[in-house]
């Protein structure tokens, strides 16, 4: 994309005699002659982005300049930035040319900074004039040498901030329409683009719920009572209970025995610690039905159907297995005394 002047010589500055000294010391006159008018040009634009913000723009191109030692043509690359952020309508944009390494003659250079505000309106995208232009320059046209070196250079660095003012947007905003329709289509584009994408993240985030942890998966197993069994009220319920799989460390389980009421819903009864001796043993814990020594009643199987399920609780707690149900019941009242043998 071509569209860029950095006219860096004023009209009057067309003529410069400079005092340069050869190899005996002599001085003799070298003419600097007529500088172009457009300085720096070749503007093309690199790179783009709409992805955050600001909206970032990249330009470069050349600056055809002259040695201020010897009068020497000198072609030197130039970078610039361009930004606008659409929230606060700000828009700025950095030329550098950059500075001579030490094993090259001098001639002007610079770091160009400028921000300004359109009218909310992006000047690369828009042919929009601007306002509230303020402009700095590092290094500042001051620091260079009070002779006609240093005015070449203070000459062309004023006339590159002199632009601005003139111009009234930026100095790489110069587009041609066919470049403002390119970034416009390119940022609809995006748009539309980054629209989709968020429906579709939205769309997985309502369809996977969060992963449950590795020990909420894992639970042991209820060996005993066994599904649909049936026990006699007041009467121990043997307890077994399995470790999960994987070889998990197992100390203690928390047992929950549930009972099912006249509406059908499950009330819980108690929760029942039992160490890994007891679940685990031949005859399982024993430690829940039976009455006596001073048992209080959720400790007291008493006729109904209920459901147990167990959980590791330590060394570290696990997920609930499933639940198993079973029956308790009174004794029946039907039952006969067994005949008396003979000869009793």
């Amino acid at each position: 994309m071509r569209g860029v002047s950095l006219r860096a010589a004023a009209a009057c500055f067309t003529f410069i005699l400079a005092w340069v000294h050869d190899a005996s010391g002599s001085g003799v006159i070298v003419d600097i002659q007529s500088i172009p008018q457009d300085v720096c040009r070749d503007s093309t634009l690199t790179a783009y982005s709409f992805a955050s913000t600001p909206f970032t723009y990249r330009f470069s191109g050349n600056c055809y300049l002259l040695n201020t030692r010897y009068a020497l043509p000198i072609t030197v690359p130039w970078t610039g930035v361009g930004t606008f952020d659409p929230a606060s309508g700000k828009v700025t944009e950095e030329i550098n040319i950059p500075e001579p390494t030490a094993a090259q003659p001098s001639r002007p250079y610079g770091r160009f900074t400028a921000s300004m505000h359109c009218g909310g309106k992006d000047p690369w995208r828009e042919a929009t004039a601007c306002g509230q232009i303020a402009l700095s320059v590092n290094p500042p046209v001051t620091a260079y040498a009070p002779n006609i070196y240093g005015e070449y250079s203070r000459q062309v660095i004023q006339e590159v901030l002199n632009l601005y003012p003139r111009g009234g947007r930026p100095v790489t905003s110069n587009l041609s329409a066919n470049d403002r329709q390119a970034l416009v289509a390119s940022l609809q584009a995006y748009t539309q683009a980054e629209a989709a994408r968020q429906k579709q993240t939205q769309r997985l985030k309502q369809s996977v719920q969060p992963a449950p942890t590795l020990l909420a998966n894992l639970a042991p197993y209820v060996v005993s009572p066994a599904a649909g069994s049936l026990f006699m009220s007041m009467t121990a319920v043997p307890i077994k209970l399995a470790p999960p799989p994987r070889r998990m460390t197992v100390t203690a389980y928390l047992a929950r025995i549930e009972r099912k009421d006249a509406q059908g819903n499950w009330t819980l009864v108690t929760n029942l610690p039992i160490n890994i001796a007891d679940a685990s043993s031949a005859s399982g814990y024993l430690g829940w039905g039976a009455s006596g020594n001073g048992k209080g009643a959720p400790m007291i199987a008493g006729p109904g159907t209920y459901r147990i399920s167990a959980q590791v609780s330590t060394p570290k707690p696990t997920g609930w297995s499933e639940a198993v149900e079973f029956v308790v019941t009174a004794p029946s009242k039907t039952i006969q005394k067994a005949p008396k043998m003979f000869g009793q």
